[in-house]
Order: structure tokens, then C-alpha cells, then sequence
């Protein structure tokens, strides 16, 4: 019997081609079927702005005229940010050339940097207070939430999903979520500060509260003994934690005559304080606690503590005009010394000036941002160290 011959590819071909594209057909039909029925989530640009793909930055150029700053927070000597009015700008090269980052609504009064990449900023957004987060490093920043209260005094951030802050009416709220959802808690404070997510502390007047729980249950210690009059005593006290654990309070005393007398109070473990820095001045009186040392100023400004041996704090004097009204002085030995010695005037010249924040990366290199006052102008001036506080240099005006 004779085989019939066999196919060859040449005549299977056209009717494999038919066959393919007839299942093309389908396969798109359902396809896009299914693509336009299927619920995406609607995302706003503010969101979508933080999972887009990394921008290249541009840095190029000083910071701009006619933005009043009002926070700074640097991550490295040559890294950080500035930010204000609307804005953040970030620079790279430790304050020559700056780049705009963020440009919104939010009248951002706080900043901090969680890790190289991630990190949160927060301001007044109309009449909401808007939490902002980046996960990039600080290149794109988006809204991560809102906090259930009008005004924001100071925030601490131990993490990248757990934050806490103080609201202007001494209220403590948490998250755990980014900024997404808040917790109030019981304990009132007026400021904050958290090294992991459960171990913290909070001031309320003269008393430090700690928790190992974050904030289910607290542990009181006094800063001052209880004969000390309560008025020598104000409300608007700092307490900053250092990485390493350690913890510094700044505690502002009486006023009177554009003066305020404070004591900066140091801790290892958080319970047990000592007095490493006080100033008495003759319009508000005597500091809460004697310190052998004198602070700089005849009132308080902001501090910024880097490790348990290094910590930088500043003084302000209202009335010392053109010789220079904020000093930033500094330790290498936990308080017993501090340098450049304290004065009453300061060591950045110029306008009346007022200061916002300070931060110091390491122990050499720091920054200031001072707005100064005069009758015909509002300035912001970003100042730079890199001998420990003993010469200042105006970066940015």
C-alpha cells in the first residue's frame, strides 16, 4: 500500500496563521474586557508623587529670596534641608547649591529624617495640620496623613511607621501607621522625644516621663527639688534625646525684661538628671537649678544633642542688637565644659534675630537658621560651622 506523501511546514503555515490570529482576537478582546472592568484605586497626585520613579535632583543654585524658613535638619555634614512657607529644599554639598523638593500647601515647622531615606515634615495646611513623608531620600515628598489638631509644637519620629507629637494644647498623639491614623494618649506633655518605638520620654513643666511601652504606661522624675517656687518654673521647655540614649532638657525659668533665666539638665538613663549648664539673669531671676557653668544668652534657645559626651545648646540676648543676639556653644565631655566660653551677647552678627532650629550632623559641623528683624525687613539666615561652634559662616540669606 502506498503512504500518502507527507505534509509539509510550507502547507500547514496559512492555516496556523488563521488559527493564531483568530486567538489573538479573543485574547485582546478579553483582555481589555477585563482591564476596563476591572477598580483601581483612585490615587491624588500628592500620594502618587512619593511611588514615582527617583528624579534626578537639580541642584543649582542658593537658596531663594523671600522665604521665610523656619526648620533645618541635616542627616550628614554635606546633607540636609530647609524648610519654610510651602517648600523644602535639600542640598548635597553642605549649603552651596540647593534644590527645591517639595512645593505644596503646607507651611512646614518641623522636619526630621528617620534614615537616609526615609523621613516626615509637618506644618499647617489651611486649617488642618498636614503630615508629610518621603521614602526616596528626601527627592519627593508627599501628604502621609493629618493630625486630629490644630497646630503641631514638636514631633519625634523613632521609626519609619511610629511617630509621635505634642500639639499646641500639650495634648500627646501617636501613630503607627505613618501618619495615616493618630492615638491620643493620657499623658499630656510639652515636648517629646523617642529613641525606638516604645522607650521614650516627655516633659510637663519640671517633671520628665519615661516609658519602655510606648506610652501605655509611664515613670515620673523630677528635674528640680520641690522647695523650688513654681514660678521659677515657665512652660515651652525642650527635651531632646540623643541616638546613643542619653537625654538632654532644656528647662526655662522666671521671665522679665525681654530675659529668661534656664538650666540645661543632662541624663544617662533618663531618670537620674544633673544640672550641667544654668543662667540667672537680673530681669527674670534665678535659673530652676544651679549648674557650675554659665549658659550663653540671657534666654534660652534651642539645643541639639548628638551623643551622650556631645551636645550643642544656644543662648539669646534681645538687647544685644549689632554685637551679635544668638550664641551656639558645645561640649565634648557630657556638660563640664563648654566652648567657646559663654557671653550674654552672641557670636552671629547682625539684625535682631530670632532663632528657629539648629542641627548638628557630628560634632564639628553645625548649622543655624536665625530670622532677623529689623523696621524694613524679615530675613532668614542659614549659618554654617565646622569648628564646633567657635566661628560661624552666613550661607544663605
Amino acid at each position: 500500500m502506498k503512504k500518502s506523501p507527507s505534509k509539509t511546514a510550507w502547507q500547514y503555515g496559512p492555516v496556523a496563521a488563521a488559527v493564531t490570529a483568530v486567538i489573538l482576537v479573543v485574547l485582546c478582546i478579553w483582555g481589555l474586557d477585563n482591564l476596563f472592568s476591572h477598580d483601581y484605586p483612585t490615587v491624588s497626585p500628592e500620594h502618587a508623587l512619593i511611588h514615582a520613579p527617583h528624579p534626578k535632583r537639580v541642584l543649582s543654585g542658593p537658596l531663594p529670596t523671600g522665604v521665610v524658613f523656619k526648620v533645618v535638619d541635616f542627616t550628614q555634614a554635606s546633607t540636609g534641608y530647609v524648610a519654610g512657607a510651602g517648600v523644602i529644599f535639600e542640598t548635597l554639598d553642605g549649603g552651596t547649591d540647593w534644590g527645591r523638593v517639595y512645593h505644596g500647601s503646607v507651611d512646614v515647622s518641623g522636619l526630621e529624617m528617620v534614615s537616609a531615606q526615609v523621613g516626615y515634615a509637618w506644618g499647617q495646611a489651611g486649617n488642618s495640620t498636614t503630615v508629610l513623608k518621603t521614602i526616596d531620600g528626601g527627592a519627593q515628598w508627599a501628604v502621609a496623613g493629618r493630625v486630629p489638631a490644630r497646630g503641631i509644637h514638636v514631633a519625634s519620629w523613632p521609626t519609619s511607621q511610629v511617630g509621635y507629637v505634642v500639639t499646641l494644647k500639650r495634648d500627646l498623639l501617636k501613630t503607627s501607621n505613618g501618619g495615616e491614623t493618630w492615638t491620643i494618649l493620657k499623658q499630656p506633655a510639652e515636648s517629646v522625644s523617642f529613641v525606638t518605638a516604645a522607650k521614650g520620654w516627655v516633659l510637663e513643666r519640671s517633671t520628665v516621663y519615661s516609658t519602655r511601652n510606648g506610652g501605655k504606661s509611664w515613670t515620673s522624675s523630677q528635674l528640680i527639688i520641690p522647695s523650688v517656687p513654681t514660678h521659677r518654673v515657665m512652660i515651652g521647655g525642650e527635651i531632646r534625646s540623643a541616638p546613643d540614649g542619653a537625654v538632654w532638657v532644656m528647662l526655662p525659668g522666671g521671665a522679665g525684661m525681654n530675659q529668661e533665666s534656664y538650666t540645661l539638665y543632662r541624663s544617662v538613663s533618663g531618670i537620674h538628671w544633673t544640672a550641667v549648664m544654668a543662667r540667672n539673669t537680673a530681669g527674670a531671676g534665678p535659673a530652676p537649678s544651679a549648674a557650675a557653668v554659665s549658659g550663653p544668652g540671657l534666654s534660652p534657645g534651642p539645643m541639639d544633642p548628638v551623643s551622650d559626651h556631645d551636645a550643642f545648646a544656644s543662648g539669646m540676648c534681645w538687647a544685644c542688637g549689632e554685637a551679635g543676639t544668638w550664641q551656639v556653644v558645645g561640649t565634648t565631655d557630657g556638660g563640664k565644659h563648654w566652648s567657646p566660653p559663654s557671653r550674654p551677647y552672641g557670636a552671629l552678627p547682625g539684625l535682631l534675630q530670632s532663632p528657629y532650629s539648629i542641627s548638628f550632623p557630628d560634632r564639628t559641623t553645625g548649622y543655624v537658621l536665625a530670622t532677623s528683624f529689623s523696621s524694613r525687613q524679615h530675613l532668614t539666615r542659614l549659618y554654617k560651622t565646622t569648628n564646633a561652634g567657635r566661628s560661624w559662616t552666613l550661607i544663605s540669606r
